[in-house]
C-alpha cells in the first residue's frame, strides 16, 4: 500500500547484516551484504498484519539480536508494539504489547539499546520517553528536567559525553546530561535504602564571560550543564522526617561543605561548586573623619 523503507539498521558487529522495515508491514533481513533478503515479520507472534515497522535497531553487542517497534495508529490502534529477537529474527520476544503495556503510554516510535549496558533500553513513544534497566521486562517514564509528555521520534547516545539526545515533535531537541547513573542501576542496588551512584567525572571548569550576540526573545537555547560536580544518589523510599543533607569531606575526613538533598525516592542529583567556603574575617573598622577637618 505504501511500499516505503522507513527504517534501516546495519549491525555494528557484522557489516553484512542489515535490517530494513517498511510502512506496509515487511521486516527484512540480509546477512550477506544485501545479496539476498528474508522477510521475518511472520515470526513476530501476536502482531497484526501490515503493521508499520516504525523502527528496527540492530544490537550493539550481539549480531543476532535486534529490536523492532511497530506503529498501528493509522488503523485506529494506539497501543505500543515492541519486540526483541536474539536469533536473527527466527523468534521474537514481546517487550511491550497491548496485552501487557507495562506502564508504557502511546504508540512506539523508536527503540534503542545503550552503548555500554545491553539491559538499558530507551523507548520513545507518542507520550514521551520510557526507560528499562532490565532488558524490557519493566519500564518507567522519564519525567526529569520538566520533560513534557510529547512524541519522541528519535534519540541518540553521545559516546564521548554519555548524554542522551532526544528529538521531539513540536518541543525541540532535549539533552539528558550523563546517563551513566542509569547504567549503574542494578537489582542489588535497588534493594538498598540509599546509595551513591556512579556519574561522569568533572573534567574541567568553565569560566563565564559577558558579551556576545544579543539573541533576543525569539531564540530557543538550552541551559548549559552546571559548572560544578554532579553527585548522583539513589534512595529506595521517600525521606519523611527532618532535613536531608549530603556532606562533602576532604581526604582527612573534614567536612568542607554541606548540601541540601532531595527527599523524593529514586535517582536524585545535587551539585557541589567544588569550592570551600571562604574564611570568616572580622569586619574592617569604618573610616572616621577627623573632628578638625573642615570641608573646603
Amino acid at each position: 500500500m505504501h511500499t516505503t523503507i522507513f527504517s534501516i539498521s546495519e549491525s555494528p558487529k557484522d557489516k553484512n547484516l542489515i535490517w530494513a522495515g517498511t510502512d506496509d508491514g515487511n521486516l527484512q533481513l540480509t546477512r550477506d551484504g544485501a545479496k539476498t533478503w528474508n522477510n521475518v515479520v511472520g515470526n513476530v507472534q501476536g502482531l497484526p498484519k501490515n503493521s508499520w515497522v516504525r523502527w528496527v535497531q540492530a544490537s550493539n553487542f550481539d549480531p543476532g539480536t535486534a529490536y523492532a517497534a511497530f506503529d498501528r495508529h493509522t488503523f485506529g490502534d494506539f497501543a505500543p508494539y515492541v519486540y526483541k529477537t536474539t536469533d536473527y529474527g527466527q523468534s521474537w520476544k514481546p517487550l511491550v504489547t497491548p496485552q501487557d503495556v507495562k506502564g508504557v503510554r502511546g504508540y512506539a516510535h523508536v527503540i534503542k539499546e545503550d552503548l555500554a549496558q545491553p539491559n538499558l533500553l530507551f523507548l520513545g513513544t507518542e507520550f514521551g520517553l520510557f526507560v528499562s534497566i532490565d532488558g524490557g521486562d519493566s519500564w518507567a517514564q522519564y519525567k526529569g528536567s520538566r520533560f513534557p509528555a510529547v512524541p519522541v521520534l528519535d534519540l541518540a547516545i553521545q559516546p564521548r559525553t554519555n548524554d542522551l539526545v532526544l528529538a521531539t515533535h513540536g518541543r525541540g531537541i532535549w539533552i539528558i546530561d550523563d546517563i551513566t547513573p542509569l547504567r549503574s542501576l542494578t537489582p542489588d542496588l535497588l534493594t538498598k535504602e540509599a546509595s551513591f551512584v556512579a556519574s561522569r567525572p568533572v573534567q574541567q571548569q568553565r569560566i563565564e564571560s559577558t558579551g556576545g550576540w544579543p539573541n533576543g526573545a525569539a531564540v530557543f537555547t538550552g541551559d548549559n550543564p552546571p559548572d560544578a560536580a554532579v553527585i548522583t544518589y539513589y534512595q529506595k523510599s521517600r525521606h519523611l522526617f527532618g532535613k536531608l543533607k549530603i556532606e562533602v569531606l576532604d581526604a582527612s575526613g573534614k567536612v568542607v561543605d554541606s548540601l541540601p538533598a532531595s527527599k523524593r525516592p529514586g535517582l536524585n542529583r545535587v551539585t557541589w561548586s567544588m569550592h570551600e567556603k571562604p574564611p570568616r574575617v572580622p569586619p574592617a573598622a569604618p573610616a572616621q573623619r577627623s573632628p578638625s577637618a573642615r570641608p573646603h
